[in-house]
């Protein structure tokens, strides 16, 4: 132990400390480079983040500008329509007086106006007189008179909400009279000239213009084939800004629901819900503006251009601050996906460094994080070195550390072939030993055997010449089983020395079958075995050295003998297949592990169970494997635990004779008698 200790030991200094010095070395070097490269990596990344704002800044001041030039005033646009055309990076903007107050876009506000107006066109005493009057005609039933009020009275309307109103009531007349052409005529007409306009109830005119339209179309019968104009008018209408407050949405269903199974029904209910949610989006966030504008330094009111973060809800929103010639502030709500898509691409232009916009607490790994302008908490730069490097620093550490790590995989290689190589004859040496000792018992046996029957036949104790017979009989048996087992290792030696394999000849594989029992018949005898020999291919040829055939079936049989526990039968077929001579040796005994069984032809290797029964040096199996792979042929194993195991020997046929198979005969028993036997199946 002591000896392989310091064998293992040695080499292991001798590898490890040079490695572990040059590790060192390399490593403290390799360290100092980093920090040094380090310090200058975050300079430079200092140097690029000033850049990145400064670009930034620039950036989204433009489109601030551009917005500003584009602003319409309430006046000019549809009550829910953006101020002016957004860039893919702007979500929103909106313009505040000195009071802090919203002045546009106010959605809330646009809303009540035009409730407010349609409020004051029901209580217009003009309005309510020609009104009064029209109930009056259609009491009486003059419906053309009351259609000629109402026309004057659109014609003398001064409002939007009137004009609906009064539109409203001539389509209402048409259906009564059910000219339905009319009827929808005079809600186009509504629908042209008055969509924004809302009745006293907030309702908005366009959906009463809408009911009368399907009210016509069904009456004609042409609601199916019209309705999808009707949907496109409708949808057009929330893209301009004429609808689109959430209270629309539930007048859109109701008006919808049940009129027409048409996927365009479903089309604007969708289109209205996004509607209603960017209003109320919109709403959300200009309330949350105006409380911050409110508290807002004065001085940033009147200095140039800012940036800003603003919290609305559970999102964070990057704002740019203009303060504008009329004294108001314009804010504007920059899109976070578009402004980090900017600024990775800014960065990648520079080719230096990979740059991305951290929101929150995002944790920023190996990169350096820097704030993304002095009042935007909550926006972060975090820009990374590019991995390829230009500089000659870069290219000198990359080298030193390729090189450090060649010499360590060189003496690793050395170190790994050199203690595998010395693992190696630590393990043949204690195979060798190992196989020393078996062999010597071994051959103990025999040896011991001979020595009892000499002496006993030198001291005349065996009187009866047939006593005297048996025992020089056991002599030779025991002769024949020394003269095997040495046969055996000078095999184990003749292969380690490389040496050529005998000369072969045509054998008959029936000769050599009977030969290979007879050589093994002592054995068989001394443990009561008998040997079925069957097949139908005794008449077939091998080529072959013979003693090398007659050694591998030996060590075949000798092994099922061995391991056969407590049956005594063994049934040994020569058959033929697809050109191949197939030796079968079948036996009942305790059969092999299935993880054993990739292993039983290595040399010197034994199972646990197999040790366990019997002994042996654990070279059989290996010299058949070696034999079988010299004559171009194959080993093949079947077995089960406790039920016994089936070999194989395959060699190619070399040619055959015209004679028949025998039946099975048996060769050898305890007995000494010869029976025929049934032919046994292979496991």
């Amino acid at each position: 132990m002591v000896a392989k200790s310091r064998l293992f030991l040695l080499p292991l200094i001798a590898v490890l400390l040079p490695c572990a010095a040059a590790a060192g070395i390399g490593y403290k070097w390799l360290q100092l480079e980093q920090d040094a490269d380090a310090r200058r990596s975050v300079e430079a990344a200092h140097a690029e983040a000033d850049r990145l704002r400064r670009g930034l800044t620039a950036h989204v001041h433009g489109l601030a500008v551009d917005i500003n030039r584009q602003m319409r005033p309430a006046e000019s646009r549809p009550p829910f329509a953006d101020p002016a055309r957004f860039p893919g990076a702007v979500l929103s903007a909106y313009r505040f007086g000195q009071d802090g107050k919203i002045v546009e876009p106010d959605y809330e506000g646009a809303y009540r106006r035009a409730l407010r107006d349609g409020q004051e066109a029901s209580r217009d005493p003009a309005w309510l007189h020609v009104m009064d009057r029209v109930e009056g005609f259609e009491a009486a039933g003059d419906l053309g008179a009351a259609e000629r009020a109402l026309r004057r009275l659109v014609a003398s309307s001064r409002t939007p909400a009137a004009t609906a109103s009064a539109l409203l009531r001539l389509g209402r007349l048409s259906l009564q009279r059910r000219d339905y052409r009319s009827a929808a005529s005079w809600a186009d007409q509504l629908l042209t000239c008055c969509s924004a306009a809302r009745d006293e109830y907030g309702v908005s005119m366009a959906i009463y213009a809408a009911r009368q339209l399907t009210a016509a179309w069904r009456g004609e019968g042409t609601l199916a084939r019209n309705f999808p104009a009707l949907a496109r008018q409708i949808i057009g209408l929330l893209d301009a800004g004429m609808m689109g407050h959430p209270a629309d949405l539930a007048d859109l269903k109701s008006l919808l629901q049940g009129q027409v199974e048409s996927p365009d029904a479903a089309t604007v209910v969708q289109r209205a819900e996004a509607a209603a949610a960017k209003l109320s989006s919109a709403t959300i966030l200009s309330d949350r503006l105006q409380t911050w504008v409110a508290a807002l330094d004065p001085s940033r009111r009147s200095t140039n251009f800012s940036l800003a973060t603003l919290w609305s809800g559970d999102r964070l929103h990057l704002l740019g601050v203009l303060p504008r010639a009329d004294r108001t502030l314009l804010v504007v709500v920059y899109r976070l996906d578009a402004i980090g898509t900017w600024i990775a691409a800014d960065a990648a232009s520079a080719a230096r460094f990979d740059a991305a916009l951290l929101v929150g607490t995002e944790p920023t790994g190996e990169r350096l994080s820097v704030p993304l302008a002095p009042d935007t908490p909550g926006l972060r730069l975090a820009l990374r070195p590019r991995e390829a490097d230009p500089s000659t620093a870069q290219r000198r550490r990359t080298l030193l550390a390729a090189s450090l790590a060649a010499a360590l995989v060189i003496l690793g290689v050395v170190a790994f072939f050199g203690l595998r190589d010395i693992s190696r004859e630590v393990r043949l040496a204690s195979t060798r030993a190992g196989f020393v000792a078996a062999v010597t018992h071994e051959l103990k046996t025999p040896l011991t055997s001979i020595r009892l029957l000499a002496e006993t036949l030198a001291l005349k104790r065996a009187r009866d010449p047939a006593v005297a017979d048996q025992l020089l009989q056991g002599i030779i048996d025991e002769s024949d089983r020394l003269g095997h087992l040495v046969a055996n290792v000078l095999a184990v030696a003749r292969i380690d020395q490389g040496a050529p394999a005998g000369g072969q000849i045509e054998t008959g594989v029936g000769e050599a079958a009977d030969a290979a029992v007879g050589r093994i018949g002592h054995l068989l005898r001394q443990r009561g075995f008998h040997v079925v020999r069957e097949g139908d291919a005794d008449s077939l040829y091998v080529r072959v050295d013979p003693d090398d055939l007659q050694r591998a079936l030996v060590n075949l049989i000798e092994n099922a003998v061995k391991y056969s526990g407590h049956s005594r039968e063994i049934r040994f077929g020569v058959f033929r297949a697809d050109g191949q001579v197939e030796f079968r040796i079948v036996d009942r005994g305790i059969g092999i592990d299935p993880a054993d069984q990739r292993r039983i032809f290595e040399r010197f290797y034994r199972g646990a169970a197999a040790a366990r029964e019997a002994g042996g040096a654990g070279i059989g199996l290996a010299l058949v494997q070696h034999f079988a792979d010299t004559h171009a042929g194959r080993v093949t194993v079947v077995s089960e635990r406790g039920r016994g195991s089936t070999f194989s020997l395959w060699l190619p046929m070399a040619r055959a004779d015209d004679g028949a198979g025998e039946a099975p005969t048996v060769l050898a028993d305890s007995q000494g008698e010869d029976a025929a036997r049934a032919p046994a199946q292979p496991q």
